[in-house]
């Protein structure tokens, strides 16, 4: 029985695909899907001339350290977490499957990113509503990311 392996150099494909997938989600996440509660929450009014889309505020930085942390949690997906799992396996063979990979994803996000941000947000008195609308953001983005990493067949089944 052959152990599955994950390929460590996906190729810039896989982080463009993992960029763009990003940038729908968030999209969809904080426009169609949750834009009213999270705006609400924030205690925000898009009518306000402090509202970014009105005022002089540039999103091009907002949204280019977006990209980058996208591209940053893409590596970190192929790269980091199968050794922070799993160990390596002789030399750029890292075992692991594809159900471990979306387990162990889950379960680092759970334990470490979901516990910090709650922790975070309450010592910032952030609303109930934009911590959960952040983390469910979060899952969707870690968990896209690796079904990705398994649609480009970088965790060999």
């Amino acid at each position: 029985m052959a152990i599955p392996v994950i390929n460590v150099a996906p190729g810039l494909w896989f982080y463009v695909t993992a960029a763009i997938v990003d940038f729908i989600t968030g999209a969809l996440w904080y426009g169609k899907l949750f834009a009213h509660p999270w705006v609400r929450a924030m205690r925000r009014d898009k009518n306000s001339a402090r509202w970014p889309e009105d005022s002089n505020m540039s999103m091009a930085a907002p949204m280019l350290f977006s990209l980058l942390t996208s591209c940053a949690q893409a590596y970190f997906v192929v790269h980091a977490m199968p050794h922070l799992l799993y160990g390596i396996n002789g030399v750029h063979r890292i075992e692991a499957s594809q159900d471990k990979a979306v387990l162990g994803v889950f379960w680092l996000f759970t334990g470490f990113q979901a516990l910090h941000t709650i922790e975070s947000a309450l010592w910032c008195d952030r609303p109930l509503t934009v911590i959960a609308v952040d983390l469910g953001r979060n899952l969707v983005r870690i968990l896209s990311t690796t079904g990705i990493a398994i649609a480009f067949g970088i965790y060999d089944q």
